[in-house]
């Protein structure tokens, strides 16, 4: 498993890999440093717990039904989701926020669920903005929650594997994370011109990972304020860890974004 880390000054590209985890540090100089750490030296950072919330607050007007009944691959998607979290096995609890007409159908698929950890919140005034559903389902999470996903239900494709390569990020930052995955939305073969310079800046996706240190400056946020005006704060100090997954930047929120990255048109599960 391999991912790559773009420093935000730099713009040379590191491997990361499950043998050498790298942390960057700011200089002070405009430019960064990046130190590359064996995995097997790292203890605390395992020790952190990290949790999801899922938002699936949204009003759906676009698409036309709610889009955690979205049909990806055969399931819901918000049912997709889970799912990929459960694949990486250690992601507990996850909080789905919803409004408060889409509860009680949402609720009865989480009881009929055989695993436990997922619990439904629900933002009463979801209407007033997205961040204020963060701020519902950060209020949720226990204490001893160190991290938590932030992952909305209409971007339900990305893989499991780019939820590892961050969580090695978030594991050595701990409480203070702020980890965005990024890619080039073109596709691979348009990444480059020239050994260095980049066709095209790295575009931040979803889902995004973030240490509880952050959660008061989210919860004295506007419900309304985007969630980018955390990351204007020490700019320096988030990571944005390049990643082979152009479904970090798949907003599924018309059919016409179904049918534009999955190839067909949207159609509604009848059921989580």
């Amino acid at each position: 498993m391999k991912g790559l880390l773009r420093t935000r000054n730099c713009p040379r590209l590191l491997t990361l890999s499950t043998a050498c985890w790298r942390l960057s540090e700011n200089t002070g100089c405009g430019s960064k440093i990046v130190l590359l750490i064996p995995a097997s030296l790292v203890a605390m950072s395992d020790s952190i717990k990290v949790a999801c919330v899922v938002l699936a607050a949204g009003q759906s007007r676009r698409m036309g039904f709610p889009k955690a009944l979205l049909e990806v691959d055969g399931q819901a998607a918000l049912s997709v989701i889970v799912e990929t979290l459960r694949a990486i096995g250690t992601i507990e609890p996850i909080h789905v926020v919803v409004a408060s007409k889409d509860a009680g159908w949402i609720r009865e698929w989480a009881c009929s669920r055989e695993d436990v950890g997922v619990q439904i919140e629900v933002n009463a005034r979801s209407e007033d903005g997205r961040t204020g559903s963060i701020q519902v389902g950060l209020d949720s999470l226990p204490p001893e929650i160190g991290a938590t996903w932030i992952w909305p239900v209409d971007t339900p494709c990305v893989s499991a594997k780019t939820l590892t390569t961050l969580l090695q990020i978030a594991k050595l930052r701990g409480r203070e994370s702020r980890v965005v995955p990024a890619t080039w939305s073109r596709g691979a073969e348009t990444r480059r011109l020239g050994a260095e310079r980049p066709v095209e800046p790295l575009r931040g996706g979803h889902p995004i990972l973030i240490g509880s240190h952050w959660w008061p400056q989210i919860q004295g946020m506007d419900p309304d304020q985007p969630l980018r005006d955390l990351f204007a704060i020490e700019p320096d100090k988030v990571d944005r860890v390049e990643v082979d997954d152009p479904a970090i930047l798949w907003n599924l929120n018309t059919p016409g974004d179904v049918e534009r990255h999955l190839g067909k048109p949207a159609a509604r599960m009848d059921r989580l």
